[in-house]
């Protein structure tokens, strides 16, 4: 999953080869994360709220890798929207499903579940 990531910014940026220096795909522990304490300005993790049962340790670890006046900014998926519950089902169903296939074919359910909810209203 980070090789695909890397290509597709390296692609992005116009070099299909490799990652600018400044840019480090990292996977690891969130709460035992390999950089020195304090050492971003700014934390980012979007989807990821619903999979952790302890938010407060979460908050407080990310907070350790942030410098004085850093921002975090974090976001997961709520079952309390309509869109919430349609997403948090069609992942439900690709992770349960076997004959869905892999991972990559979530928008193809995505869309095939969002066309059957509008023919239904």
């Amino acid at each position: 999953m980070l090789e695909h990531a890397g290509r597709r910014i390296a692609a992005a940026i116009g070099d299909e080869r490799q990652l600018p220096p400044h840019i480090r795909l990292v996977q690891a522990d969130l709460f035992t994360l390999p950089f020195p304490a304090n050492g971003f300005t700014t934390i980012m993790g979007l989807g990821l709220t619903h999979l952790f049962d302890d938010l407060p340790a979460l908050v407080t670890a990310l907070r350790a890798q942030l410098i004085a006046g850093g921002e975090l900014y974090l976001a997961g998926l709520v079952a309390q929207t309509r869109r919430g519950r349609i997403y948090l089902k069609v992942l439900n169903q690709l992770v349960n499903s076997p004959h869905q296939g892999p991972p990559h074919n979530f928008i193809a359910c995505w869309e095939r579940r969002r066309s059957s909810i509008r023919r239904a209203a």
